[in-house]
């Protein structure tokens, strides 16, 4: 998820989670925020309630659990979180790792218990439908993308 805030944005939540008991697993993603007001807060993982459960996921630094001072969830996996001012993306056309790029063959295992349907194994090619995702290196990589070879 590439968010380019405005000059007047103030804050970016990623996760709008309105139940104690809602949780959101993140796995494998890229969340990076650029721009914004010089005063934001940035990028914070949700807003007041919900857990959220990470794996392996690259997060611009500076990112916080919960935007509002009333914040009652809970993040666990945050050790898992690989942290930067930029991933290191082909932002001006697809998207996919750079060389050199930190998500490049970092993805995690999914959790076990996630059905087979709802496991991401395809990804977009610019005007087609798509094509099968298979790792480029020793892993996939992190985000939506695999590096081209």
């Amino acid at each position: 998820m590439y968010i380019r805030a405005g000059e007047s944005s103030w804050r970016t939540i990623v996760f709008r989670v309105d139940s104690p008991i809602a949780v959101v697993s993140v796995v494998n993603n890229v969340l990076h925020r650029t721009g914004g007001r010089p005063d934001s807060p940035g990028l914070a993982l949700m807003n007041v309630h919900g857990k959220a459960v990470l794996g392996v996921n690259w997060i611009s630094e500076g990112w916080r659990e919960g935007h509002e001072q009333d914040w009652a969830g809970t993040v666990e996996g945050t050790a898992n979180l690989v942290t930067g001012s930029d991933p290191g993306l082909d932002l001006g056309n697809t998207m996919a790792p750079l060389p050199g790029s930190p998500v490049i063959d970092r993805a995690g295992a999914l959790p076990g218990k996630l059905p087979q349907a709802l496991r991401v194994n395809r990804q977009y090619v610019p005007h087609m439908q798509g094509k099968q995702r298979t790792p480029s290196g020793s892993a996939l990589d992190l985000g939506a993308f695999e590096r081209k070879q």
